[in-house]
């Protein structure tokens, strides 16, 4: 139950260029076992906006940490992966350029070794990631990191150190803004955040006052991670976490609102298991994100044979997310 952002991490400095700092559910993206002062060999894949996102969805699936630039004007994407000898680059290489061959479906990419000096690596990319506003009132804010809030901002704090997922990705900054604009409507709700994975949407939903909040992942250390931002936030006791995934899961208290912010093969397959988590009463909420564009027409028409009306629809950097409401 992934996020389809999970979408990561430590963001953006140059014009027009973002970067992320991956952090598969690892502490850094450069191995532990880096000898100080050492330089690194970077493994880089280069491909388009477009299928980055599923490289990246590949590379956790896989545990492999990295970092992801961006260019936004150029559309395309560069993934690096840090590693202490060419040996170690070159056998990765020839796993991944399998792996690349299966996820690519005809898109394009390619795939390089390169020397990089050394830096303090555990701060420099630190720099790259600042605070940033998400939503009308939703600042995210790394804990090293300084924002001046406005009287009606609601602050999120996301040690980007810790896990994948900090609201930079498109698909997680739609949920975060339409989560915004349900709580100026419907409050008091209570909400579901399926696939929390940095438990992101959940915290922001404590903020902008929805209760309960739930939250969900069937990865058990995402839930770990989800709890230790939450208490980074104060709101650990506001919370309820638990592990589990959606074909299986049948004790879930159906909620006001529900964001599934997963995979859209996830999207299709569980949309029955889905649905039941929505309350029954007509005008309960539902917000789905995790699609491509071209994906969402077929789950949008699914999940309105299923009982649902499209209220709102937020599109960017190739992905699509729906807002909807039981009828």
């Amino acid at each position: 139950m992934n996020r389809a952002s999970r979408g990561s991490p430590c963001q953006n400095t140059t014009q027009g260029t973002t970067q992320v700092n991956s952090m598969t559910r690892r502490s850094t993206t450069v191995s532990s076992a880096t000898a100080p002062g050492a330089d690194l060999v970077s493994l880089q894949i280069r491909t388009t906006i477009a299928f980055s996102e599923l490289v990246e969805i590949g590379l956790g699936a896989i545990s492999q940490p990295f970092s992801l630039f961006l260019d936004d004007t150029a559309q395309t994407a560069q993934f690096d992966i840090f590693l202490e000898s060419e040996l170690d680059a070159s056998r990765l290489r020839l796993s991944l350029e399998d792996r690349l061959r299966q996820w690519s479906e005809g898109e394009t990419w390619s795939i390089s070794i390169k020397l990089v000096p050394f830096e303090d690596w555990g701060e420099s990319w630190k720099q790259h990631f600042p605070a940033e506003r998400v939503s009308a009132r939703i600042v995210v804010r790394p804990t090293w990191a300084t924002f001046q809030l406005g009287q009606n901002d609601l602050e999120v704090q996301i040690d980007p150190g810790m896990s994948f997922g900090t609201g930079r990705h498109f698909t997680t900054r739609s949920c975060l803004k339409l989560v915004d604009v349900l709580a100026g409507h419907c409050l008091p709700s209570s909400l579901l955040d399926l696939g929390t994975g940095t438990g992101i949407l959940a915290i922001a939903a404590v903020r902008l006052g929805f209760s309960p909040v739930v939250a969900v992942d069937n990865d058990p250390q995402a839930v770990q991670i989800a709890r230790a931002n939450a208490a980074l936030n104060s709101v650990a006791g506001k919370i309820s976490f638990s592990v589990g995934d959606l074909a299986s899961m049948r004790n879930l208290q159906p909620c006001s609102v529900v964001v599934a912010n997963i995979l859209a093969d996830v999207l299709t397959a569980q949309a029955g298991n889905i649905v039941e988590c929505v309350d029954m009463r007509p005008g309960s909420h539902l917000i789905l994100a995790g699609m491509l564009a071209d994906q969402y027409p077929l789950i949008r028409d699914q999940y309105q044979h299923l009982g649902f009306g499209e209220m709102a629809v937020e599109s960017g950097d190739g992905w699509t997310t729906g807002l909807f409401q039981r009828l």
